[in-house]
């Protein structure tokens, strides 16, 4: 009885044996046509050796070629790869390796492998509305490889098919790139950067940009599985805002007990935040973004151990901090977010220095931009004198730019300001702004401008008062300057200053009244 081979799984069988296999599936007569027209006779042989001899690379084939090739996945164009050596003089195979992207461009350009191959009838449309079609090139390789002629046994085997394909275009496609890792199932969700290191029959090897760490993603696990890869290419990198914008000044809550509330992962730009608790809450902070410097310290570019000993030392409630947002800032490279950083972190110590060190500062009106436009860490009051009338200013610095800015009134002779806004009337606790303007107004016009006057103004309490440790005047116009350290002290009778200070020097503040 004649015994056929069946392309689908290799097996040689009888037309009966056949139609048993595939009973419930298809009818007899389909199978009598498939067993007629697709499956080959088997012809009897002799004898057959024990091994057949592996067929013998070609004298002028490039070694390794071949097997290269199949990592890559495009070990059916090793006939194009080799005319293009034997036409371009190669002959190693680093020659191929250097030159691969003008070998990919040639091969694209070849004419459809698809043509030379047998078509499969239904296959196209299939393909189509799966929204697949313009892979029909590799199913009919992956086919013509498989010895599959019929619809009705891609279908079957189109897992498989599937699973090659992830496999071949990742192999093309991934290594060297940067992706962008979305985990949608799992303990811990969200996305991350990564760099492809290679794809193999395990998966895809990547390390993660933020720290470094590798692993082998499963290919059935891609593709909305477990993980989503989408490549991150340099045009999307480029168009990206400048990482100054990318970064926002906040405040850590901190409450006893519960802590900041915080899960914090490290990270090579710093701690990742993955998890915030609703108590104490932090309106700053969201998972996915990544803490980048905190109450002077910088976090980024340090190993775990020492970030969590710097974010330990500067933790504190209100403790001010610089954020972004993790899987954005990782499009960039970890040099350019930490001069980020520093450009827009500066202490209040140093904005004059900067200011005054900065050769584009040619006048009172270009410093006093530059000291309001300046990112701060922290907000505070700048106040700043030129050698002019009227160049005096009080500026009320927030942590991008001025929230207020006071000049010197030109009918007047003097400008106060203390720990409150100057559109604010005096807070009651802290009443020094209207004990120095009552002073100034009772020494006049002629008093106050000298450095006595000024030192008398400022050393009379409550406005020196036991809080008080340092005093400096100086004068922009004669340059003078005069630092003085404090001792704490009360006046003999705090109850005849100016304005009372219920905080210091007096027996009895419940009953104290203010008095101007």
């Amino acid at each position: 009885m004649e015994r056929r081979r069946d392309p689908y799984d290799g097996k040689t069988q009888t037309l009966q044996e056949m139609v048993k296999k595939y009973q419930g599936t298809y009818s007899k007569s389909e199978v009598e046509s498939y067993f007629e027209f697709e499956c080959t006779a088997v012809t009897a042989v002799a004898s057959v050796p024990a091994s057949a001899p592996a067929p013998k690379a070609a004298s002028n084939e490039i070694e390794g070629l071949r097997h290269w090739l199949k990592e890559k996945g495009r070990e059916s164009q090793f006939d194009q790869v080799s005319s293009w050596c034997e036409e371009n003089g190669a002959v190693l195979l680093e020659e191929v390796q250097e030159n691969w992207d003008d070998i990919l461009q040639e091969l694209k350009d070849l004419p459809a492998k698809a043509a030379e191959m047998p078509s499969i009838a239904g296959l196209e449309e299939w393909l189509e509305e799966m929204g697949l079609e313009q892979h029909l090139e590799d199913v009919l390789e992956w086919c013509q490889e498989n010895q599959v002629k019929l619809l009705k046994h891609i279908k079957v085997k189109w897992e498989d098919i599937l699973q090659d394909l992830k496999l071949k275009i990742a192999k093309a496609e991934l290594p060297g790139t940067k992706v962008s890792v979305e985990v949608l199932v799992g303990k811990w969700q969200g996305s991350y950067m990564a760099h492809v290191l290679n794809v193999t029959d395990a998966g895809i090897r990547i390390k993660h940009l933020e720290d470094d760490f590798e692993e082998t993603l499963p290919l059935d696990a891609l593709g909305g599985g477990k993980y989503l890869l989408k490549p991150v290419d340099s045009d999307e990198e480029e168009e990206t805002s400048q990482v100054k914008d990318l970064l926002w000044k906040g405040c850590l809550s901190v409450e006893i007990g519960s802590g900041a509330g915080l899960e914090l992962r490290w990270v090579k730009l710093g701690y990742a935040v993955d998890q915030v608790s609703p108590k104490p809450g932090q309106k700053d902070l969201s998972p996915g973004d990544v803490i980048l410097w905190i109450n002077g310290m910088f976090l980024i570019g340090f190993d775990e151990d020492t970030v969590t000993d710097r974010f330990a030392e500067a933790f504190a409630k209100g403790a001010p901090l610089v954020v972004g947002k993790l899987s954005t800032l990782m499009k960039h490279e970890l040099q350019d977010v930490e001069e980020a950083v520093k450009s827009g972190v500066i202490s209040q110590m140093l904005v004059f220095r900067r200011a005054f060190e900065s050769a584009a500062i040619r006048s009172f009106d270009d410093f006093l931009h530059n000291v309001s436009t300046t990112r701060l860490a922290a907000p505070f009051y700048i106040v700043a004198a030129g050698p002019k009338a009227p160049q005096g200013v009080a500026v009320a610095r927030n942590l991008l730019a001025s929230d207020g800015t006071d000049w010197l009134p030109k009918d007047d002779f003097y400008l106060c300001q203390c720990n409150t806004d100057r559109w604010l009337p005096d807070d009651v606790e802290d009443p020094r702004r209207t004990a120095a303007e009552t002073l100034l107004r009772r020494l006049g016009k002629e008093e106050p401008p000298t450095m006595t006057g000024l030192f008398a103004v400022v050393s009379a309490y409550p406005v020196h008062n036991p809080h008080t440790a340092y005093t400096a005047v100086m004068s922009a116009a004669t340059g003078e300057f005069h630092a003085y350290v404090r001792e704490a002290s009360c006046p003999v009778d705090p109850y005849a200053s100016v304005v009372l200070d219920r905080r210091y020097c007096l027996k009895n503040p419940q009953n104290a009244v203010s008095s101007v």
